[in-house]
């Protein structure tokens, strides 16, 4: 659909395309509601079929939709330039709730290929930052949407947030006090690596976890290896993290050596966590928007 690049500026004019995607296997026009899933974060490769707002979609033979936020994927409002410095400025949560709005209004007026009674309500889904978007648009636009499913949403921003630091240590307890320990004595090693012993072993020692890794500073790295840590244990795989590094945790050669092969076996880009890469504004998976 064509969306505005400024809800808020009347003498701003351009406008860009928003990609956005449906599901109507299982509509029925005349009794089934509307989910609007919200995509967030990444370019969003349309409905999740099998996830849950599918299934609620063919329960209550419902039509989903999923739009992708502005900046992600295909939805550039300025093409190649958008992620510039200066092109940023209209990535901003007033717009992206400006954009859901205008994307309600534009299906209500039957100009998706599917048919919207006049009598359908529609339901905001979202998840984490999503999650708060969704749970935010039910407050702006309660004429628009008649509830909100915010799962996990960030809806009130914590600065210095060491609450979830001290539940990650907290749930790696699960399998046992060696689990953290060998976290933090790992840690300390990588620490020593990284400082003790001059640049050229430091960047030695980041090419091991990453061929894209020497180009993160010391402190970057540092974020970087305790965040693929954070993430093993916040999405799942606690069990699986703790039982690979504990058997080896009392010989710290053979800890280090069993931590390194554990990040050559996991999805974490170093280069969303350096500022060499995310200062870059050619558009690619969603790091510097997401940071910005």
């Amino acid at each position: 659909m064509e969306q505005k690049l400024d809800h808020f500026d009347s003498s701003e004019r351009r406008t860009f395309k928003q990609r956005y995607y449906s599901y109507d296997q299982f509509y029925h026009e005349d009794r089934g509601n509307i989910f609007l899933y919200v995509c967030g974060e990444a370019a969003c490769g349309g409905v999740p079929v099998g996830s849950y707002p599918t299934y609620l979609g063919i329960q209550k033979q419902g039509l989903v939709f999923a739009l992708e936020h502005r900046y992600y994927g295909e939805s550039l409002p300025l093409g190649k330039d958008s992620l510039t410095d200066d092109n940023l400025k209209w990535l901003t949560i007033d717009n992206a709730l400006e954009d859901l709005a205008s994307f309600i209004e534009y299906a209500n007026d039957n100009k998706t290929t599917s048919k919207i009674s006049p009598n359908a309500k529609w339901i905001i889904i979202g998840g984490s930052y999503s999650g708060a978007v969704s749970a935010w648009f039910r407050e702006k636009y309660p004429h628009l949407v008649v509830g909100s499913w915010a799962s996990s949403p960030v809806i009130h921003p914590i600065l210095n947030f060491t609450d979830f630091d001290r539940q990650i240590y907290l749930s790696s307890l699960k399998s046992g006090i060696e689990c953290p320990t060998a976290v933090q004595n790992v840690t300390k090693y990588l620490e020593k690596q990284l400082y003790n012993y001059g640049p050229d072993h430091a960047k030695e020692t980041k090419l091991r976890f990453s061929p894209f890794a020497d180009k993160l500073n010391n402190e970057e790295f540092l974020w970087y290896f305790a965040d693929t840590i954070v993430l093993g244990v916040q999405y799942g795989h606690r069990t699986e993290l703790c039982d690979i590094l504990m058997p080896v945790a009392a010989n710290m050669t053979n800890l280090w050596e069993t931590t390194i092969r554990y990040f050559n076996s996991v999805e974490n880009d170093p280069r969303d966590y350096g500022s060499h890469y995310l200062s870059d504004p050619t558009p690619g998976d969603g790091g510097r928007q997401w940071y910005y």
